[in-house]
C-alpha cells in the first residue's frame, strides 16, 4: 500500500469472477483514468463451491481478504450472515459526505435492498426479474387471455392445465421451482430473529402450485424435435409461453423481431406471480458492490463503486442483467428503439431465414422502462437457503414426501442454518 499523504498510488484488491467481463472492463477503465488508486483483481472461479465460500468467509473474519467486492451474491454461503458478521463497511457514512453520489439516480426499491437498520452494507449493481412472454397471435388463436394485474400461480395453473389437456401440447418452457421462489418476493426467513416460516400454508401452497403445472412444462428432450427448439415450438403452435430472467432490452429486441418477422405478431410480457399478485414485479439482486470492513482506504474504494454504478459503466454492452442506474437503463432502451436497430440482418433458428430487423415499438419500450419502476420487492437470496429448498423439493416431486412434510423439513434445516 502506498502512503496517501505523499500521493503515492494506493493499491486495492477487488474480488471479481474470472469470467466477469463487465467488472474487468470497469477495472481497466478505472485504472487508466486514475493516478493515485490502482485496482488489482482477486480472480475467483466462475463456479464457486462451498469450500471456496467457507474459506472466503473465514478469511474475512480473520481480517484478511479483498478490499472490495464486485461480485455475484452466491460468493458467500449467506450474504445476510456476512452482513451480520460485520464483513462490510457501512456505505452510508461515505454517501452522506459525497456530493456527487445521488441515490435517486438509481431504482429505489433495488438500490435500497442492501440497507439494514439504517446501515447500507451493499449496493446492488445489477438485478434480474423473471418474466414470461408470449405472442399475441398464438395466445388469441388458443383463446388464452392472461390478466397481468391479478396474476397468481393458481390462475396460471388453471389456464395452463386446461390448455394442455385440451390440446395435448405444452404451455411452459422448462423452469424449476427456484425461479418461482426467486420471483415470489417473500423469503420466508427472518434473519434478525433467526426464524424460518417455510412450514406456513403460503409456502406449502406455492410448492403445490409448482407441482400442479409440471405436466404443462415442456421437457428439454421434446423440444429437440423442433427446428429452433422452443422458438420452433411456438412457431408451430406447440408451446405458449417462453421465459427469461433478463430485462436487457437487447434480448427483447431479438424476441420482438422473432414475433414480428416469423409470427407476424406482437410480443406480450407477464411478470412471474408474486406474493402480492398485483401485476408488479419482484426482483432479486444478481450482483453487488461492497467494501470490506478491513479496507484501510474506504473513501478511495468508494470511488470505484461510484464508477461501477455510473452511466458509463452501467451502459456496458456485456451486461446481461438489468443495470440499477436509471439513465443507463433508459438509454439502452432508447438505443434499441432507434433507427440504428432497423434494417440489421438477423436470423431466427425457428426457420433459419434472415430478416431485416425492426426497432422495438414505442409500446414495448414503455413496458421495458416500466419494469424496474414497478418492482415493489427486491431481495438477496442466500445460496445456502436455495440449496436446502432445491434438495428437499426433489423428494416432494418424486412423491417420497407430501408438501407438508417437505415444508417441515425445509423449515427445520433452514432454522438450523440460521442458528449455526
Amino acid at each position: 500500500m502506498g502512503n496517501k499523504g505523499q500521493k503515492e498510488k494506493i493499491e486495492l484488491e477487488v474480488s471479481a469472477r474470472v469470467n466477469d467481463q463487465f467488472t474487468h472492463n470497469a477495472i481497466a477503465k478505472f485504472n487508466a483514468k486514475n493516478k493515485y488508486i490502482r485496482l488489482v483483481v482477486d480472480d475467483i472461479p466462475q463456479n464457486v463451491n462451498k469450500e471456496y465460500s467457507d474459506k472466503l468467509a473465514a478469511d474475512l473474519m480473520a481480517g484478511t481478504g479483498p478490499d472490495l467486492f464486485c461480485n455475484n451474491t452466491d460468493i458467500f454461503p449467506s450474504i445476510y450472515k456476512a452482513i451480520q458478521n460485520k464483513t462490510f463497511y457501512d456505505l452510508n457514512k461515505l454517501i452522506k459526505k459525497d456530493n456527487e453520489f445521488k441515490l435517486e439516480d438509481y431504482y429505489e426499491e433495488i438500490i435500497n435492498c442492501g440497507e439494514i437498520d439504517g446501515n447500507r452494507y451493499i449496493l446492488p449493481t445489477n438485478f434480474d426479474v423473471h418474466i414470461f412472454y408470449g405472442f399475441d397471435k398464438v395466445l388469441k388463436s388458443n383463446n388464452i387471455n392472461i390478466d397481468n394485474k391479478n396474476l397468481s400461480w393458481e390462475i396460471l395453473s388453471n389456464v395452463s392445465l386446461k390448455y394442455t389437456k385440451s390440446k395435448g401440447k405444452y404451455f411452459f418452457v422448462p423452469m424449476d421451482f427456484q425461479s418461482i421462489f426467486e420471483s415470489y418476493g417473500k423469503s420466508f426467513v427472518d434473519y434478525k430473529s433467526k426464524k424460518a416460516n417455510f412450514d406456513s400454508n403460503e409456502f406449502i401452497n406455492l410448492i403445490k402450485s409448482y407441482k400442479s403445472i409440471i405436466s404443462a412444462i415442456c421437457p428439454p428432450e421434446y423440444a429437440m424435435k423442433y427446428q429452433g427448439l422452443y422458438w420452433g415450438m411456438v412457431k408451430d403452435n406447440a408451446l405458449i409461453l417462453l421465459q427469461t430472467y433478463s430485462t436487457n432490452p437487447e434480448f427483447f429486441w431479438s424476441e420482438y423481431n422473432f414475433g414480428k418477422k416469423v409470427l407476424n405478431s406482437d410480443i406480450k410480457l407477464y411478470p412471474y406471480p408474486s406474493s402480492q399478485s398485483n401485476g408488479n414485479y419482484s426482483a432479486y439482486v444478481t450482483k453487488f458492490a461492497a467494501i470490506s470492513n478491513k479496507c484501510e482506504y474506504p473513501e478511495e474504494a468508494f470511488e470505484f463503486i461510484k464508477y461501477v454504478l455510473s452511466k458509463e459503466i452501467q451502459n456496458d454492452a456485456v451486461i446481461s442483467s438489468a443495470p440499477v442506474n436509471k439513465e443507463a437503463y433508459n438509454e439502452i432502451i432508447n438505443y434499441f428503439s432507434s433507427n440504428e436497430k432497423r434494417g440489421k440482418e438477423i436470423k431466427n433458428p425457428a426457420d433459419d431465414k434472415t430478416y431485416k430487423s425492426e426497432a422495438i415499438s414505442a409500446d414495448l419500450a414503455k413496458i421495458l422502462a416500466d419494469i424496474p419502476e414497478k418492482v415493489n420487492t427486491c431481495d438477496f437470496i442466500d445460496k445456502s437457503v436455495l440449496r436446502i429448498i432445491n434438495d428437499e423439493m426433489a423428494a416432494f416431486l418424486n412423491e417420497s414426501k407430501t408438501a407438508e412434510q417437505t415444508a417441515k423439513v425445509i423449515n427445520e434445516k433452514v432454522s438450523l442454518f440460521l442458528n449455526e
